[in-house]
This record gives structure tokens, C-alpha cells and sequence, in this order.
């Protein structure tokens, strides 16, 4: 028998319910768990447990997508590594325009030979 048949065979079983939205929880199953307590609210419109359980489905689900599980990586960030590359291109572009105009003002105030004199 499976934890929603188990469920099933007693409903009114606090316990029963609570290992089966644990169970999804740990599998990470919320769609299908809410998607079961969704098929006996439209078989039995207003059940009061299907009811309590789909919002601690739902309430579940949305603390998984915020809060990240303790030894997981943090979600890699590609725009970071964009934005060290653009600051290392821009140092790089900067460094040579430096460089070109240095030895452009060293050109030009460098002393000229004297026509006639030897150096």
C-alpha cells in the first residue's frame, strides 16, 4: 500500500497525513501531494483536511524556493563573471592607451639632434 493509499484508508489519521506531506517533502513531490488533496477537494467540496493540508503543501513549497538547504552551493552568479571580465578589459584597454600615450609625450619632448652636430 502506498502513503496516499494509506491516507486514504484513514482519513481522519493526523498522523497518516503528516508522513505522507513529510514524505513529499523529502522527495520533493509538492505538485503531486497538492495535486491528490486537490482530487478529493473536488470530489468532496469543502473537506476541511484537504483543505488544511493543500495550504501546508503550498506553505511548504514556497519555504524550498526560499530558502537554500544547508551544504548546497550557492547558486552560481554568471553576471559576476562578466563584470570581472569587463573590469579586466577595461584595466587592459586603459593600461595600453596609458602605455601609447606615454611613449607618444617621450617622443615628443625627447631632445632632437641639431643639423650639423654630431652626437
Amino acid at each position: 500500500m502506498t502513503s496516499w493509499e494509506e491516507v486514504l484508508a484513514a482519513w481522519e489519521d493526523a498522523a497518516r497525513h503528516d508522513r505522507y506531506v513529510a514524505d513529499a517533502q523529502k522527495r520533493g513531490a509538492f505538485g503531486e501531494a497538492a495535486t491528490r488533496y486537490r482530487e478529493i477537494l473536488k470530489e468532496r467540496p469543502g473537506d476541511a483536511i484537504a483543505e488544511k493540508r493543500l495550504e501546508q503543501v503550498r506553505k511548504l513549497a514556497v519555504a524550498m524556493l526560499m530558502v537554500r538547504p544547508p551544504g548546497e552551493p550557492e547558486a552560481k552568479r554568471p553576471w559576476r563573471a562578466i563584470a570581472l571580465l569587463l573590469v579586466f578589459v577595461l584595466a587592459l584597454v586603459l593600461g595600453v592607451y596609458w602605455l601609447v600615450a606615454k611613449a607618444k609625450r617621450d617622443r615628443d619632448h625627447a631632445p632632437r639632434p641639431t643639423p650639423g652636430r654630431a652626437l
